[in-house]
């Protein structure tokens, strides 16, 4: 199981790097704003990309959930964190991504967000990474080490 970990923090890790890049300005691997917004965001009016602080929370959260795969397996021990999040966690990162991941192939989001090369990217590309990253964690459910206090 120290592969899926390895390769869901890389997958993951390289998503932050690139939505740090956005947030830092970068249209690549775009030539534009207006290209890349109309890549990654789906809407055709869209000219811009959202703010940047947004692409920096959501590169936060994406840094989270790469560190996510080796806290299950306690490869990684944040002092602070109680345990029984542990799996609280991995069962939110599982409903994000198997959730992203399915209603992204759906003939509803494609009506919401009609805008191309977005369709096309997100079914090829946005829509099974995210359920492949959802199954990822999913797979790892089963090595958490969680144990419950007794009193």
């Amino acid at each position: 199981m120290a592969w899926i970990s390895i390769v869901l923090s890389l997958t993951l890790g390289l998503i932050a790097l690139l939505h740090g890049a956005w947030a830092l300005g970068s249209p690549w691997p775009m030539e534009n704003d207006r290209d890349l917004s109309q890549t990654v965001v789906g809407d055709p009016g869209r000219t811009v990309m959202p703010e940047k602080w947004q692409s920096a929370l959501v590169a936060l959260c994406l840094m989270g959930a790469a560190l996510w795969p080796f806290v299950m397996l306690h490869a990684i021990v944040i002092p602070l964190l109680p345990e029984p999040l542990i799996p609280l966690g991995a069962y939110a990162l599982i409903f994000v991504f198997l959730g992203r991941g399915a209603i992204g192939l759906t003939p509803w989001f494609k009506r919401l967000l009609p805008g191309d090369p977005f369709v096309r990217y997100n079914r090829i590309y946005y829509s099974p990474l995210c359920l492949l990253i959802g199954i990822g964690f999913v797979a790892l459910l089963p090595n958490i080490k969680f144990t419950l206090p007794l009193y």
